[in-house]
């Protein structure tokens, strides 16, 4: 639903009432973050874990021993979820503490320390609630930074891939030929020719050419011998069509 970062007391502001907070030891940084799970989702999930349909209760309660001891196995697999999905960002431990009294939420972090919130919410047999990460300001930064050097060597792949692709790009082939620019003729003196004969072209040997690249016009060009080979050599760079500059862009 949100990652954000807000103090602790705002977070716990925000708690219901009646709730399932328990710690987490993470290592190796050996700092404790916060899991808060809605009791409304509880119940359906010990239902569920007791061969039950996942039925929810009419009138919220709180949980008995034997079910804190059950919904433990559920945080402790959520966290192993978020182990593993940050162990190639953050690479940390979380060891399932215990349930926390009211009392000992509010002395888990200090009142004023900026958090991290990540906030989920899930649903279970048409109930909906939520589930809370929180970690201390230390995870925070930690994170924050561990993204922000993958941003960077990101980025400095991006730019190594541009080279390898000009590279790959400057030895690739393409069809390149000197054409002459749109010179009317008419179908009778194309019918009459026979071979050996000239067609004269209304175009001046003085007039510039175009050089195609795959049917796309480029340069200017004037055609001239090289040794025993026809070259063009280039007056100037054409305008590329609107429809190509946007394409390009």
């Amino acid at each position: 639903v949100s990652v954000e970062q807000l103090s602790y007391d705002e977070f716990l502001g925000r708690l219901p009432e009646q709730t399932y907070f328990a710690s987490t030891l993470l290592m190796p940084v050996e700092e404790s973050a916060g899991i808060q799970l809605d009791l409304s989702l509880s119940f359906p999930m010990i239902d569920l874990l007791l061969g039950g349909p996942g039925q929810g209760l009419a009138e919220p309660r709180d949980l008995t021993e034997i079910e804190e001891q059950i919904l433990e196995s559920v945080v402790a697999i959520f966290c192993r979820e978020m182990q593993s999905t940050w162990q190639f960002t953050l690479p940390l431990e979380f060891a399932i503490g215990q349930r926390l009294k009211q009392s000992q939420i509010y002395s888990l972090m200090s009142a004023g320390e900026r958090v991290l919130n990540l906030s989920f919410e899930i649903e279970l047999n048409e109930i909906h609630g939520a589930l809370n990460f929180v970690f201390p300001a230390v995870v925070s930064n930690m994170l924050l930074r561990k993204l922000s050097e993958q941003v960077a060597v990101r980025r400095k792949s991006s730019g190594d891939s541009a080279i390898r692709l000009r590279e790959r790009l400057a030895g690739s082939l393409f069809t390149l030929e000197l054409n002459l620019n749109r010179v009317p003729v008419q179908i009778r003196d194309l019918v009459a020719m026979q071979p050996g004969e000239l067609l004269q072209l209304n175009h001046s040997v003085h007039q510039p050419m175009s050089i195609t690249i795959n049917n796309q016009p480029v340069f200017s060009a004037t055609p001239v011998s090289c040794d025993s080979l026809r070259a063009g050599l280039i007056q100037e760079r054409l305008p590329l069509p609107e429809r190509t500059k946007k394409d390009h862009t």
